[in-house]
């Protein structure tokens, strides 16, 4: 785990003082709304996870970078996808993706000390530890080095009796959010006080973490809710879930049915079938699959 980060040059928060790495810090200005071909997907879903490649599409070498460069470091996954561009040989991207990839360092780094300083922040004046999800949760899950993909939002549960105050003890801090339920407008309080029961034990960083199987399903709900890159990141992080042996497919199903997100959790499913080829037992996906989903994706063509 990465421990507090002081970066030379770096000025006291409270100064107003230019950091030396600022530019590193920034965002880029770009956004990631331009579309990509068949080739340029099929290209950066076969490298989005580290150390796997996927199905290459013909002339991937010559496949311009620049656009699969902008989609992945708005998912947060361009350090991924350099490092298999290198080792594939694929110069031009892995090139293309030099700066982004050390910007993320930087920014997964100030993210997790982020997440660190709510979480204590938090134990130290409610007594109790938020829960992470989200993509924090997903990078304690799924990632040796969180700064390799810990970069948009960070999200903790707390018990809705500390909300405010956790919301004003963390108002100074960029992107965290608070929330009092996992399941917002669709789960049912047992479910919540599941969620709570099954948390793990206390870690490095400061939170708990959901249970393997109810992260994969608030994963798979926030997939349906999200757009282009967004989308993608949680894809390579569902897709990373589906590898660790721990995760149990049946108490997948039988949450889905609790919880009432067979749908979400099958279009999740679904794209991780057939965009990226993840191996899940067929016996689950025709159980998960809604008796409406042919007439639904007919539909909306």
């Amino acid at each position: 785990m990465l421990e507090q980060t002081h970066l030379p040059g770096s000025a006291d928060a409270h100064t107003g003082a230019v950091r030396a790495d600022s530019h590193l810090l920034e965002l880029p200005r770009h956004g990631a709304t331009q579309s990509l071909t068949d080739r340029e997907l099929t290209l950066l879903y076969a490298l989005m996870v580290r150390g796997r490649t996927g199905t290459l599409p013909d002339g991937a070498g010559r496949i311009d970078p620049a656009p699969l460069v902008e989609l992945a470091t708005a998912a947060g996954i361009v350090i991924p996808l350099a490092d298999n561009a290198r080792r594939l040989g694929m110069v031009a991207l892995a090139e293309g993706c030099a700066l982004e990839r050390q910007r993320q360092r930087f920014i997964g780094r100030e993210r997790w000390n982020t997440a660190r300083e709510a979480a204590s922040r938090i134990a130290l004046e409610t007594g109790r530890l938020p829960v992470a999800l989200g993509a924090l949760a997903a990078t304690c899950h799924v990632h040796e080095d969180p700064a390799d993909r810990l970069r948009h939002r960070i999200t903790l549960l707390v018990p809705h009796a500390d909300s405010a105050e956790a919301r004003r003890l963390v108002s100074d801090l960029a992107g965290v959010e608070i929330v009092s339920r996992a399941l917002p407008g669709i789960g049912r309080r047992s479910s919540e006080a599941a969620i709570w029961l099954r948390a793990s034990p206390p870690r490095a960083g400061g939170w708990r973490l959901p249970a393997i199987e109810d992260l994969f399903l608030l994963e798979c709900l926030d997939f349906s809710r999200s757009q282009s890159a967004e989308r993608l990141g949680i894809l390579s992080d569902l897709l990373m879930m589906t590898w660790r042996p721990r995760l149990h497919w049946e108490t997948v199903l039988h949450r889905a049915d609790a919880w009432r997100t067979r749908a979400a959790t099958y279009d999740a499913i679904d794209a991780l079938r057939h965009s990226v080829g993840a191996r899940i037992p067929l016996t689950y996906v025709s159980r998960l699959r809604p008796t409406w989903w042919d007439r639904f994706s007919a539909a909306i063509g």
